[in-house]
């Protein structure tokens, strides 16, 4: 038999609480309002030894919103909060598709008490030695290089996002904290998919002042990931409003507007990998 609580009397672990939540209109969040509405909540909560939720927050909060009773749990023992936060990350990219975008920016917050810190550490470190601070995409991060710098980019090529676009998500934390105003704004659109690190970065850079920067320099974007930028924004799209269209007219003229332009205009590279992966799905389908 399944334990259970109350979510109301639910609390979350403090160190989970640092990683972002999804906005209360995100797509995702009312899919599973509605699927508690209709069916309270079917996974377990995971809590630690004291009862406090490690995995399931949101799960958590739509059981409030829909009045539940109760919610089913399962109890897990954590050694520590980096164990602790690790599982809740883990869960968190296996049960919601996340844009490298997301599950960079959401690795980088995990880090960014500790970034900051020892940005600011560095920063008046060199201007004791009377060095000009060497601003850079990290935004503080003076790690690059050292061992902590080695781990965090092990990290970044296991939850499968390139080194710029963990550069970006560190720098753009610099921003959030220099520029609170724009968290509420910008972080639930970078969760959901709809806007990328890169383009985030430069519409705050250009709703700032140059004097209210703080020296932060440019996000220097490579052209790698502002080609996955363009994937990511087309596959956002398509993953949200293709399904949309009722009208068979209508997907046919944009499946075949897709068609004619991967013929016409892209590369042969990506032309043939397209080629590869339908002749791969058109066999595991048989």
């Amino acid at each position: 038999m399944k334990q259970t609580r109350d979510p109301e009397m639910l609390k979350v672990r403090p160190c989970v609480d640092v990683l972002p939540m999804l906005a209360d209109h995100d797509p995702q969040f009312l899919q599973l309002l509605a699927s508690v509405r209709a069916e309270g909540v079917r996974d377990e909560i995971t809590i630690d030894q004291e009862g406090l939720v490690v995995d399931g927050r949101h799960r958590v909060k739509a059981a409030r919103l829909e009045n539940r009773d109760t919610v089913p749990i399962v109890q897990k023992h954590f050694d520590n909060d980096q164990e602790a936060l690790a599982f809740a990350v883990a869960r968190l990219f296996e049960r919601r598709h996340y844009t490298d975008s997301a599950r960079a920016y959401t690795i980088a917050k995990m880090e960014g008490p500790t970034l900051l810190k020892a940005g600011k550490a560095k920063r008046l470190a060199n201007l004791k030695m009377g060095q000009i601070p060497q601003e850079s995409p990290m935004a503080g991060n003076p790690t690059i290089g050292d061992e902590k710098g080695r781990v965090r980019e092990r990290m970044a090529r296991v939850h499968g996002f390139s080194r710029d676009r963990w550069n970006q998500a560190v720098f753009l934390l610099g921003l959030f904290e220099d520029h609170p105003q724009f968290v509420i704004e910008f972080e639930p659109q970078i969760l959901s998919g709809e806007k990328n690190l890169g383009w985030v970065i430069c519409a705050i850079q250009g709703r700032v002042t140059p004097e209210n920067n703080k020296g932060r320099s440019d996000s220097r974007v490579s052209v790698h990931d502002s080609l996955m930028d363009i994937v990511e924004a087309a596959t956002f799209r398509f993953k949200n409003y293709f399904p949309k269209l009722r009208s068979a007219s209508q997907r046919m003229q944009i499946a075949e507007k897709v068609a004619d332009e991967f013929v016409e205009v892209w590369p042969e590279e990506v032309c043939k990998s397209v080629e590869k992966k339908l002749k791969e799905r058109k066999a595991a389908r048989q």
